[in-house]
């Protein structure tokens, strides 16, 4: 019985970790980033744009401690499978998938830590220049479309902050506000 309920409670984290990653993919598809954030609308500025959306969840989810660990594992767990099957659906040939995939889990840690740090710092370039980098990958986009990307990424990321796990895990993240 202890392994039936063990699935069971393993099966509802899965869940959980779905219901948010599958918001989260929601709200990177939303034409804005595209348009007024000037984003390329391209594999790679989708790419981009979800590894801005889950740094900012990943980031909100470290300050729950403990408690959001496997809802953070399961996010990164369906980010690898959601890349793998993205890739196989492009054509990516079996041998390369998974040296790829671990580019992209590389990429997405190393924007997680850009993004963490641009946030936390009291330079108010510091965001801007980790956008730059990493959403636009080093093409200065127009002044109007960087400043509409920076205050999107801090309306994000204070939303996130005041949203509570259980509304987390049931991917509600709160008013859209485009």
């Amino acid at each position: 019985m202890s392994w039936f309920k063990s699935f069971l409670g393993h099966s509802g984290k899965r869940r959980q970790a779905e219901t948010l990653y599958e918001a989260l993919v929601h709200l990177v598809r939303q034409p804005d980033w595209y348009a007024r954030g000037q984003v390329p609308d391209t594999v790679d500025g989708r790419f981009d744009i979800l590894a801005l959306a889950l740094s900012l969840a990943f980031a909100r989810l470290k300050k729950e401690g403990e408690a959001g660990v496997p809802l953070s594992k399961g996010l990164l767990e369906l980010f690898v499978d959601d890349m793998d099957n993205s890739l196989r659906e492009m054509g990516v040939g079996d041998l390369s998938v998974g040296k790829q995939v671990q580019k992209m889990v590389s990429a997405l840690n190393g924007r997680q830590q850009a993004y963490e740090g641009a946030l936390a710092s009291q330079d108010p370039a510091e965001l801007p220049a980790a956008l730059v980098r990493n959403a636009y990958r080093g093409e200065t986009p127009g002044p109007k479309a960087l400043d509409w990307l920076v205050e999107r990424t801090r309306a994000l990321d204070a939303r996130f902050a005041a949203l509570s796990l259980d509304n987390l895990k049931r991917g509600q993240l709160g008013e859209e506000r485009p």
